[in-house]
């Protein structure tokens, strides 16, 4: 029990020291999110998107950034506490490939529905403000996507575990019941 106790503290003050590192990783991280967002989104349209600036913006982190940001640090963490050191090292692989990729995805589709939604520009090409672009739905929607692997990994994991013994005592009585 002591022991059980002392691995609860010791998640707890792991999860305290990410939250506060997520914290400050979302403010410094998020207009460097919102260039490669941009980026992408005019590489993946071939140049049809352009930004157009609007002078000197004075940008503070939406709280959905934040919260998203520090919720999937946390919940990543806290998954990763249930898995075998190979099922970290791996998992860790796995989510940041599928980030990647969703990330991408995401950007290619709805730079598509931008280009092809404004068939009154002639010349082909779009031109976006800064925040024309909804950044957050964008970090929300991937990091959910990104963070199903790990979340089905622990539940098979444990799933497994608590049918193993229920499971031939079903099939026993199942197979009773029909002979």
């Amino acid at each position: 029990m002591k022991r059980e106790k002392r691995n609860l503290y010791a998640l707890m003050m792991v999860l305290f020291v990410f939250f506060s590192i997520s914290k400050f990783a979302a403010f410094y991280w998020e207009d460097n999110y919102t260039m490669l967002m941009k980026s992408l989104y005019e590489k993946l349209s071939f140049q049809s998107i352009n930004f157009i600036s609007t002078g000197f913006n004075i940008h503070i982190p939406s709280s959905l950034f934040v919260f998203s940001f520090v919720t999937f640090t946390l919940l990543f963490i806290f998954l990763l506490y249930f898995m075998t050191i190979k099922q970290r090292m791996l998992n860790i692989l796995i989510t940041s490939i599928v980030l990647i990729i969703s990330t991408l995805v995401y950007v290619y589709f709805d730079a598509i529905k931008i280009v092809h939604s404004d068939l009154s520009n002639l010349s082909g090409k779009v031109e976006l403000q800064q925040y024309d672009i909804n950044y957050d739905l964008i970090l929300v929607t991937t990091l959910i996507i990104s963070l199903l692997p790990a979340l089905i990994t622990v539940l098979l994991k444990y799933s497994g575990k608590e049918y193993k013994d229920v499971l031939p005592h079903i099939l026993k009585n199942k197979s009773a019941q029909s002979g």
